[in-house]
């Protein structure tokens, strides 16, 4: 059976004609994917409350965040913060998918292109590991980080991400032993970023213009 709980809630809304409250109510299913549905209830005269389309099948943070987003002419999910409303409420249901999405939004945020390729990537061997996280929001985030950082590592230092139990200081954290990225995989994620370090760092040089060219660009918009 799912857990299902309410995530968030906007409390009472009031305008001329009426009240309501939006509310996000949030399933996790026995797979493990997550499924968003936003509802609207007392939003007529008859107290009537009024679901829309869940958001199902999410796996992902990146997933998480854009199921979210994609609720805003649903409900309103600017009166929430996902990194101080929703994610510590998640916390409680789904610890290690809530601590690794606060580490996604910091990267997708703040990071480079390159942090948020590695971060989608290697996402699935933190998701899919067994970690001894504390039951303190803010503690179990710092230790989320310190096991992203210790699988980056891993990864530049070997090629490869970790697999067994390793300890990081007091923390135990067993990474799956079966590999989540076969060497094709590892191959292409490798080939990629070579490209698109060398696209970042390339100088393009503009190739000088002639009048004849100018000329013929102002003619084609003419005929537009």
């Amino acid at each position: 059976m799912a857990d299902k709980f309410l995530l968030a809630t906007t409390g009472t809304q009031i305008n001329m004609v009426s009240s309501w409250e939006d509310e996000l109510y949030c399933s996790i299913l026995k797979d493990g994917s997550i499924s968003l549905r936003g509802s609207k209830d007392g939003l007529d005269e008859y107290g009537c409350r009024w679901w829309f389309q869940a958001r199902r099948g999410i796996k992902t943070p990146k997933q998480f965040i854009e199921a979210f987003n994609s609720m805003m002419d649903e409900i309103d999910i600017d009166h929430w913060s996902v990194k101080d409303d929703l994610l510590p409420v998640l916390f409680n249901h789904a610890p290690i998918f809530a601590a690794l999405t606060n580490k996604f939004i910091e990267i997708d945020d703040d990071g480079t292109d390159e942090e948020l390729d590695f971060f989608l990537f290697s996402q699935k061997v933190i998701l899919n590991s067994n970690i001894e996280l504390p039951q303190d929001w803010k503690s179990a985030v710092k230790v989320i980080e310190a096991v992203y950082d210790f699988v980056k590592q891993e990864f530049n230092l070997n090629n490869k991400l970790p697999r067994g139990t390793h300890h990081l200081s007091d923390i135990s954290v067993s990474f799956p032993n079966k590999a989540l990225k076969c060497s094709k995989d590892l191959k292409q994620f490798r080939d990629e970023q070579v490209i698109k370090n060398h696209a970042r760092n390339a100088e393009w040089e503009m190739l000088p213009r002639t009048r004849l060219q100018v000329l013929a660009v102002n003619s084609q918009y003419r005929n537009v």
